[in-house]
């Protein structure tokens, strides 16, 4: 009955409905000791100062509202410091690892400190490169050929200096070089760049003394310059003895001659060097002869041509024979001795080969030759006895200049001369005993021109 009652007096009161309550009084009404309900259907505190408790509590929530407000800025602005603080440690932490590298690097001292040595001497070597390769610009004549030879053997000698100690700063470099890898250095690192930068330049500077002995190169050019000189101090007046009689050169042409054969050969162009000797020489020698000659040398004999026709040029062959064995080739013999003597034997004879070769010494060979083809007749018979007789009065000079392993090509064309002689001889002797008297004679001869 009494909750019908309530009920009725709520709806026709229209009292507001208890859900328009805050939850909160709600709870702490219905938690309230003190609660009772009136015959209009209202709670009720017996207290009268509960509606205090609320505001209290609405402020104790504004409160705990604003303090939550207050630390969620607080936490935001803690997390832009730690925002802050995470980029400054990621500068610290470059900063440190740099350290660390540089006092990693101090471990490599050693190494750094063996190669300032080499590094240094490498600066100094290289300077005087360049400035011995400026005084080879100039030329030998220009500069004066001792000083330029003085001035080449210390190029060679400082890339030499130049090249060791690249090579021993190479290997400290090289060393640093592992030791920064295997620190774990990064291509782009300062120091990995820096080291190997230098080691590019050192090979490039190891390798010099090769690009300046290629062709083109300082040396290559200087040693060329040194072929020219010598060419040059051959075909010059003062080179040429001045009588027939006189075996050497001036002696201060000869020093000269000798000094660059001497820088050649230590360079492998000692071919090069006799090859330009023996050309200046056989030009000269082959004038000589021509000028005596007078081109009789050319005429073509054959069995049909009296020895009458050439029979003066016969007395002249004869002349131009002892002159060309005894004075001439003599004198190129000796002087290719003295210019070679330093490099042995079969320098300066293999030299004396190619003049006597390239002379026109083969010119006079062949005229005797041709003298043999001739018809067969009294007068012949007494010039080949001539030819024989200027042969073996020549012979021990054939002997002391062609009786060398270079010589060959002449010995053969004197043998074979002289084997005509006798057997153009033999072939004009009519009976039996003349023939094999003469032929005897003749071998025994023959057979003595050459022992080698």
């Amino acid at each position: 009955m009494f909750g019908k009652a309530t009920s009725l007096c709520n709806v026709e009161n229209k009292q507001p409905d208890l859900t328009h309550l805050s939850a909160l009084s709600l709870l702490m009404l219905s938690e309230s000791p003190n609660t009772l309900c009136t015959k209009n259907g209202w709670f009720v505190t017996s207290r009268m100062g509960e509606s205090h408790d609320l505001v209290a509590a609405r402020k104790i929530l504004k409160s705990s509202i604003e303090k939550s407000r207050n630390i969620a800025i607080a936490v935001d602005e803690i997390g832009t410091r730690l925002k802050e603080t995470s980029h400054s440690l990621a500068y610290l932490q470059a900063a440190i690892k740099d350290m660390a590298c540089e006092c990693a690097v101090y471990e490599i001292r050693g190494d750094v400190h063996r190669a300032i040595g080499p590094a240094a001497a490498v600066l100094k070597v290289l300077d005087l490169v360049y400035e011995l390769k400026d005084s080879l610009d100039v030329g030998p004549r220009a500069a004066g050929l001792f000083v330029y030879l003085t001035n080449i053997k210390r190029l060679q000698d400082a890339l030499k200096l130049l090249a060791d100690n690249c090579r021993l700063v190479i290997l400290w470099l090289e060393d640093v070089m592992q030791f920064i890898k295997d620190n774990g250095v990064v291509a782009d690192d300062w120091y990995f760049l820096r080291v190997s930068k230098l080691l590019k330049l050192l090979v490039e500077l190891q390798g010099k003394g090769e690009s300046y002995r290629q062709d083109g190169g300082v040396l290559a050019s200087a040693f060329d310059n040194l072929e020219n000189e010598y060419r040059s101090l051959l075909t010059r007046p003062t080179a040429y003895y001045t009588s027939i009689d006189d075996s050497s050169f001036p002696a201060p042409v000869v020093q000269e001659l000798q000094a660059i054969t001497e820088a050649l050969a230590a360079n492998n162009r000692l071919d090069e060097c006799i090859s330009i000797y023996a050309q200046v020489r056989a030009v000269n020698a082959r004038a000589t002869l021509q000028a005596l000659s007078e081109d009789y040398l050319d005429i073509q004999l054959s069995e049909i041509v009296s020895v009458q026709t050439v029979e003066g040029y016969i007395d002249q062959w004869d002349e131009h024979m002892e002159f060309a064995v005894r004075h001439l080739l003599k004198n190129e013999y000796r002087l290719c001795s003295e210019v070679y003597q330093k490099f042995g034997s079969d320098a300066w004879m293999n030299c004396f080969s190619k003049i006597a070769t390239d002379c026109g010494f083969n010119d006079i060979l062949n005229f005797g030759s041709r003298i043999c083809k001739c018809k067969n007749e009294a007068i012949k018979l007494l010039k080949l006895l001539k030819i024989f007789s200027t042969l073996d009065k020549l012979r021990l000079d054939f002997n002391e200049l062609f009786g060398g392993k270079f010589c060959v090509e002449i010995r053969n064309q004197t043998r074979d001369l002289v084997k005509k002689v006798v057997d153009g001889a033999c072939e004009y002797s009519g009976n039996f005993w003349c023939k094999w008297s003469c032929k005897g004679h003749l071998v025994h001869h023959r057979m003595e021109v050459f022992r080698g």
